[in-house]
C-alpha cells in the first residue's frame, strides 16, 4: 500500500519523539521552521482537521470488521 511507504521513517521519528505528543510537536515545528504551512493558518486547520478526520473514519470502520 502506498501510504505504508514511509511507516519506517515514521516509526522511527516517534520512537526518537519519546511518543506520539512529541511526535506532532516535532512535525508542527518543522512545518512552522521549514515550509509556509502556517502563512494560511485557516487553511491550515483545514488540511490537519481534514486528514485527521479521514482516518479516524476509516479507524473506525476497521475496528467494525
Amino acid at each position: 500500500m502506498a501510504e505504508e511507504r514511509l511507516d519506517g521513517l515514521f516509526m522511527n521519528a516517534v520512537q526518537q519523539s519519546q511518543g506520539i505528543e512529541n511526535f506532532f510537536e516535532n512535525i508542527f515545528g518543522f512545518m512552522r521552521r521549514k515550509t509556509d504551512f502556517f502563512t494560511m493558518k485557516d487553511q491550515a486547520n483545514v488540511i490537519v482537521n481534514k486528514a485527521l478526520e479521514k482516518h479516524a473514519k476509516i479507524f473506525s470502520e476497521d475496528k467494525v470488521r
